[in-house]
């Protein structure tokens, strides 16, 4: 009589390879989306600084304009008498907003309306 060598774990066969080599062509799709996605936005991104170029540009042009007509005022000013002050750029915190606190109106508008601090929130339909 004829043994058979024992079967294991490893002598039992499964599809779990072809499993692999059947994602190969979406996977190459993948791939390849990626890339056109990547081109995409590096095109878009290149738009966009081309975009900010110009602006940077007509900023700097507006500008040379602006300290042309203060060079002109000035030298008009020195002709005319006048003292000539140098004056600095306002801040920040000198161009911030303040607003009041916010008081409650007699107009009929409940308390549940009012912000304390905050603009008054009235709905009327």
């Amino acid at each position: 009589m004829i043994t058979l060598p024992r079967r294991t774990l490893q002598d039992v066969r499964t599809h779990a390879g072809g499993a692999r080599a059947a994602g190969k062509p979406y996977s190459l799709f993948a791939v390849l989306l990626k890339i056109a996605m990547l081109q995409l936005e590096r095109e878009r991104r290149a738009s966009d600084q081309a975009q900010a170029a110009v602006r940077m540009a007509r900023c700097g042009e507006r500008i040379r304009e602006l300290d042309a007509q203060i060079q002109a005022l000035r030298a008009s000013a020195s002709e005319a008498g006048a003292q000539t002050v140098e004056l600095q750029a306002p801040t920040a915190a000198a161009l911030q907003v303040t607003r009041a606190p916010a008081t409650p109106s007699t107009s009929g508008a409940s308390e549940s309306n009012v912000t304390p601090g905050g603009p008054r929130r009235v709905f009327r339909f």
